[in-house]
């Protein structure tokens, strides 16, 4: 991380829960440091309520001691009772960029994304007045980590276009940060169009470039190749991603993609092969080895690879419906009618929407 340059305030080491996430395949996470503002002691007459009927604000002592209260009951998980006291302290005192900033983690925590983005809002717009110049001059790593955390949680909230200006505004603030690009690029690919696609390789390479040690970087960037039918970039970022975490099931998947496009389809399903049963069996990984045996013309292993995954789900558990119709498109294709039907039929008494016509049509035959 970059040293913090100083702005006059002070600073404490409190915990708060700063969200922070990974797409691709991605998992959100809370954690992070509090940044207590400056705070000045309300004058005489607005702590005696001014006589204009609005509520008196708590002196700092009082917003101190609440903070700290909310704060531990944030590190033990206790988010209800924690967003109790901060609801109350952002009615006394809604100027208070602290006090709204951790009233949005404490809502965070309870999944209220809604209401924890208008926390954000408003703690964004409390940042001090030097601090749009400080932004624009890349030398406000504060309001960097504020708008990141907006950022994700406008992403909670499903409003992408507000998570791609706060990452925006967090990667201005503070250039240095690797992570800010990352999790830009992230929104950038779920708005879904080709330009912020194109937007989110940008935001990758910065990344990268930043930190080339950020694996979720290269391989992300190697899917994207992937999109554009540039097999030969996509290999070249994807070794790096392997390289990085080479014990990581997914970056083991986009290689294997990447080979299949390549041609290199029996090198692709030794590679998937090699995984645990319990990652092998995963949807995605089974349909990149499906594609690696109809490549080399051997879809009666597709149709025994699905067979198997469906035999072998876990106890107790509802069998895999798809397994079962992808298991009987394979052996029709290999020329088993019989099995085919079988599992068209077992595919249809699980509820697939599509294996009863497909049985019924075997049937016929």
């Amino acid at each position: 991380m970059v040293n913090e340059p100083s702005s006059g305030r002070p600073k404490s080491n409190r915990p708060l829960l700063a969200a922070a996430a990974v797409l691709g395949a991605a998992v959100l996470v809370i954690g992070g440091i509090a940044v207590r503002s400056a705070m000045n002691g309300p004058s005489e007459a607005s702590a005696a309520g001014g006589g204009t009927g609005e509520v008196a604000p708590a002196s700092a002592a009082a917003v101190e001691a609440g903070l700290e209260a909310a704060a531990k009951y944030q590190r033990d998980n206790q988010f209800e009772q924690a967003a109790t006291i901060l609801a109350k302290l952002s009615e006394t005192n809604p100027q208070d960029l602290s006090v709204r900033r951790a009233h949005a983690q404490s809502l965070m925590g309870l999944k209220q994304y809604e209401r924890a983005y208008n926390e954000y809002q408003a703690a964004v717009s409390l940042l001090p007045p030097g601090s749009t110049r400080q932004i624009a001059q890349g030398a406000d790593v504060e309001a960097g980590q504020l708008h990141f955390e907006a950022g994700t949680c406008a992403t909670m909230a499903g409003k992408i276009d507000r998570a791609v200006e706060h990452y925006s505004m967090a990667q201005t603030a503070d250039p240095r940060e690797a992570k800010y690009p990352l999790y830009l690029a992230m929104v950038q690919i779920k708005a879904g169009d080709g330009a912020s696609e194109s937007a989110a390789m940008a935001s990758l390479l910065r990344a990268a470039k930043l930190n080339p040690e950020l694996a979720e970087a290269w391989g992300t960037l190697a899917e994207l190749e992937l999109r554009k039918d540039q097999p030969g970039l996509a290999a070249q970022h994807i070794a790096e991603a392997r390289k990085l975490q080479p014990a990581v099931a997914k970056w083991r998947l986009v290689e294997a993609r990447v080979m299949n496009r390549r041609g290199e389809s029996e090198q692709a399903a030794t590679l998937l092969l090699a995984l645990d049963p319990t990652q092998r069996n995963q949807p995605a990984v089974l349909t990149t080895l499906g594609e690696s045996y109809g490549l080399m013309r051997k879809p009666e292993e597709a149709a025994k690879m699905y067979a198997g995954a469906l035999a072998s789900g876990p106890e107790g558990q509802t069998p895999n419906a798809e397994f079962a119709y992808q298991a009987a498109l394979w052996y029709e294709r290999a020329g088993d009618k019989d099995n085919a039907q079988k599992m068209a039929t077992t595919a249809a008494m699980l509820g697939h929407d599509g294996a009863k016509a497909m049985a019924e049509r075997l049937k016929s035959k």
